[in-house]
């Protein structure tokens, strides 16, 4: 029994040592602000939170690491909304390129998508 105890404490000791350290996500931008990289980057956030599209404020995301998604349009029913703005944070985890949604911590990858790090273009 002693046997089998100090066989396991040295189980979990190894096992918890060999477990990869996940890199610290860094504030990136993206490369490029092209079309083509602007409606990747749209499809995923609309993914994210469950919508057909989304609409982004006027910001060039080459230079900043914010991304303000705009409440959708009033229909012609409402004249006005509670509806907020929603943030995601553009980072940079190795050489992958993620966006967090601020208020969650929920990641969802621009896989394609190169970014740089904030500061570096």
């Amino acid at each position: 029994m002693n046997l089998f105890i100090r066989s396991l404490t040295l189980f979990v000791f190894f096992a918890a040592a060999c477990q990869s350290v996940t890199k610290a996500a860094q504030p990136a931008s993206l490369s490029s602000n092209d079309a083509a990289t602007m409606d990747s980057v749209r499809a995923v956030v609309a993914k994210a939170l469950g919508r057909a599209s989304v609409e982004f404020a006027r910001t060039d995301l080459t230079e900043k690491t914010t991304i303000l998604v705009l409440p959708p349009r009033l229909s012609g029913f409402e004249d006005r909304s509670l509806a907020v703005p929603i943030y995601f944070d553009i980072v940079l985890r190795g050489d992958a390129c993620y966006v967090v949604r601020r208020e969650t911590g929920e990641e969802f990858s621009l896989a394609d998508i190169k970014c740089d790090l904030a500061g570096d273009n």
